[in-house]
């Protein structure tokens, strides 16, 4: 018998990598207060001087995001009430038993809770227009579950198109969250340390493919696989 789970899913965010602008700059002053810091110890930040400001903490429509995100953006699912793709390509996806919940922030309904074992969202289309060779781009999720897999299972964020040409962000039991890819052949696999993951808190992963080399953000730390 399969352990069931609880997985959250925030948002889904593809990006080409192929039509990027630069990113917006923001002028501020960090300052820290403390007049003597020891090993150990920890400091507060403030950031003043911010010529703009941004919430980023409930984007719903494409025209809330930065520009520099707007470009280039192949499906955007931020689950506001529902799950459809705010892109403007209109990847809506269809839900199968998973259930609208609170997210990061305390906003109630932006955010999916999933059983682990039948709820899945169903998207009709295939990214990128089903073109076979994509040569930039960029995967991100947030999410969060409420227990690690048991001994020899995973847990699977999963965009699978065919079967040479997927992509999965998978946990397992140590904790280990990673990126595995195929295409034409091409097995990809991107992993974290163990321990990376642990249970009942969020976490944020973007996956980027670019001059030939994947790299794999989980909130501050980074890890790379070249092909």
């Amino acid at each position: 018998m399969k352990k069931q789970f609880q997985i959250i899913v925030l948002l889904i965010m593809v990006l080409s990598a192929t039509a990027q602008t630069p990113c917006d700059t923001i002028n501020f002053n960090i300052t820290q207060n403390d007049t003597t810091i020891c090993s150990g110890d920890s400091i507060v930040l403030s950031v003043s001087g911010a010529t703009q400001s941004v919430n980023f903490q409930q984007a719903c429509t494409l025209n809330e995001l930065p520009i520099n995100l707007q470009n280039g953006l192949v499906g955007y699912w931020p689950f506001c009430g529902n799950a459809n793709d705010e892109s403007g390509n209109g990847n809506n996806g269809t839900v199968n038993g998973a259930t609208l919940t609170t997210d990061s922030f305390g906003n109630a309904n932006t955010a999916y809770s999933f059983n682990g074992l039948t709820d899945y969202i169903a998207l009709d289309n295939v990214f990128f227009g089903g073109s076979p060779s994509v040569s930039a781009l960029t995967y991100h999720v947030k999410f969060k579950v409420n227990q690690l897999p048991g001994i020899g299972q995973e847990y699977a964020i999963s965009g699978q198109q065919s079967y040479w040409r997927h992509k999965m962000i998978l946990i397992n039991e140590f904790g280990n969250i990673y990126f595995h890819g195929t295409s034409s052949g091409t097995y990809i696999d991107v992993i974290s340390p163990a321990n990376s993951i642990q249970p009942n808190q969020w976490y944020s992963i973007a996956v980027t493919f670019s001059n030939s080399t994947f790299v794999s953000s989980l909130s501050s730390s980074a890890y790379s696989s070249r092909l």
